[in-house]
């Protein structure tokens, strides 16, 4: 189905759903398909997702989130005309990719946009920091979410040093990614598990949150979900947000931003860092074992898109824990707020 044609496709089956009359454009998305919705009644958007043996997790999650008090900076799902969440596309609409079952559901369009890193200064971080505590604050306790596997999951790191070192030709820097993967497999995650778990959202990056005027004002994308230690979550964040050569600045601004609302004690705050580390590690090793294993060049680019910036934040947190102990001080300084 050729563009313009799928997105009114999709824009009759939203009023014959929701009864609302709205012009789609298509937006862009890893897995899913995404489309920004504008009509008369007001912005919307319509996310398209492959459907599976059991009904989407992500409109029931962004449900129980949008009553949650103190509530996230979600979107707010819209019932259909028969009061569901999400519906089932026609298989007469012609989705690309490979034939299957498809959902979809409409959801409230959040404001703002997504923030370069280096662009946010330690209010802004600090920011970060609260509105993934209160992100996590409200998932705790919910089970809407499955407990399945994510590749994208620091505790995954084994499953991740196989695929490193069972990829042929060796990926660029093997040596480095291998040692790294061993000390997170090795010396992190058995701290980690000592902590409780509940659903996080484990991939708050730039890409899945929205800003405007120095606020958070949205956070998207719940794919990569886990049930797993909120510092874990804390975590992940940092590895995207801290900036070299101000490692520990810029991991501190988010501790101490998600600290506010959530306390951590020390232990939790020391592993920041080092699953920040550990998730850079991981990044890089899943991306360059994809690449290595694609003949379309120009899916080899997009795989590696990142490659240079999640490379560099690695480096500098492994200079950053080899330089602290001969200046006295733990391997990366994370100020308490």
């Amino acid at each position: 189905m050729s563009p313009g044609t799928l997105e009114s496709a999709l824009a009759g089956a939203v009023e014959a759903r929701y009864g609302l009359a709205l012009r789609f454009e298509r937006v862009g998305g890893e897995v899913d398909l995404n489309f920004r919705g504008a009509g008369d009644v007001g912005r919307y958007f319509l996310k398209v997702s492959r459907r599976g043996s059991e009904p989407p997790a992500d409109p029931r999650l962004l449900a129980y989130l949008s009553d949650r008090r103190p509530r996230p900076s979600v979107a707010t799902p819209l019932s259909t005309r028969d009061g569901a969440l999400w519906f089932d596309v026609d298989p007469a609409i012609a989705l690309p990719g490979p034939a299957g079952r498809w959902c979809a559901w409409l959801t409230t369009l959040l404001p703002g946009s997504c923030p370069q890193p280096d662009e946010l200064g330690s209010a802004e971080r600090r920011a970060v920091g609260r509105a993934l505590a209160e992100l996590d604050l409200a998932l705790a306790g919910t089970k809407i979410v499955r407990s399945v596997p994510v590749r994208w999951d620091v505790r995954r790191a084994g499953d991740a040093l196989l695929e490193l070192t069972g990829t042929t030709p060796p990926v660029a820097g093997r040596d480095v990614l291998a040692a790294e993967l061993e000390r997170l497999r090795d010396d992190v995650l058995p701290r980690l598990a000592e902590l409780p778990v509940q659903l996080v959202h484990n991939d708050f990056n730039k890409d899945n949150i929205l800003v405007e005027d120095g606020r958070v004002t949205g956070i998207v994308d719940f794919g990569d979900a886990v049930y797993a230690p909120r510092v874990q979550d804390l975590g992940t964040a940092a590895a995207y947000f801290c900036r070299a050569p101000d490692i520990s600045e810029t991991i501190g601004d988010l501790v101490a931003g998600y600290h506010a609302v959530l306390p951590l004690d020390a232990g939790e705050i020391a592993l920041v860092p080092e699953i920040a580390r550990g998730r850079c590690a991981l990044a890089l090793t899943l991306a360059r074992c994809a690449a290595a294993r694609t003949n379309s060049a120009s899916h080899r680019a997009y795989l590696l898109r990142n490659e240079k910036l999640t490379g560099d934040r690695l480096a500098a947190l492994r200079a950053a824990a080899r330089d602290a102990p001969s200046a006295g001080r733990s391997p990366v300084q994370v100020s308490r707020p």
